[in-house]
């Protein structure tokens, strides 16, 4: 396992690089609703897993509405040492397959969560999939990676993009029901019921003229 070393300097160089890529390919970001979670407790986002932007959309997120948090992602190992200034950014690596690895990981993020000042990223497809949530499948790993009690709040995030009359698309988002680390632990049906629930209120959104959002530019 590859332990995060968060830098400065990486964030000043990322961080502007980041801003002009998400302008250059999207219109702005589309905000459903907003998030409702305890600031007394460490936050996990569970973000749906569609392309190969998914990590910079959410790090935008964590930029517009969770900035006063300190930000984790948990990646492949092997992706880690590839793209290894992200490392610097908050990424961990894990090796898929590895047993001791992979309870590294599990040690690493409990300890993670069980700091209320941490955000930490967790996709639970564990892979790419195709956007629409019918086609969508979760691993049960999850629930192993967080705390045994309820100091973490385990957030559902769904990202979608939307083309309109405009050049560039929409980068939609909308956040689900907030759960509680320990409910999610001994009722993983019920995180997942969530979790697909929010897919389903974001298409209906990006499909409806009259739904409100709020429009943020990228940071």
């Amino acid at each position: 396992m590859i332990e995060a070393r968060h830098a400065r300097w990486a964030r000043a160089i990322f961080d502007p690089y980041l801003k002009r890529l998400t302008r250059r390919h999207f219109r702005a970001l589309r905000l459903f609703n907003e998030p409702s979670v305890p600031e007394s407790r460490a936050l996990l986002l569970a973000p749906n897993h569609f392309s190969w932007w998914d990590g910079f959309f959410v790090y935008q997120v964590w930029r517009i509405r969770f900035p006063e948090r300190r930000f984790h992602l948990m990646m492949l190992a092997e992706q880690l040492r590839r793209y290894w200034v992200f490392r610097r950014l908050g990424c961990y690596g894990v090796t898929r397959g590895a047993p001791r690895s992979v309870a590294a990981a599990r040690t690493y993020t409990r300890a993670l969560l069980a700091d209320a000042a941490n955000l930490t990223v967790f996709y639970p497809q564990g892979e790419i999939q195709p956007l629409a949530a019918e086609a969508v499948s979760l691993e049960r790993g999850l629930p192993t990676f967080l705390p045994t009690d309820a100091s973490a709040t385990v957030l559902p995030l769904a990202f979608g993009v939307s083309w309109s009359e405009e050049k560039l698309p929409w980068l939609d988002v909308r956040f689900g029901e907030a759960l509680a680390s320990e409910d999610v632990r001994r009722d993983f049906d019920r995180f997942q019921a969530a979790f697909y629930a929010n897919l389903r209120a974001l298409e209906r959104d990006r499909r409806d003229p009259d739904a409100g959002f709020r429009k943020e530019a990228f940071v």
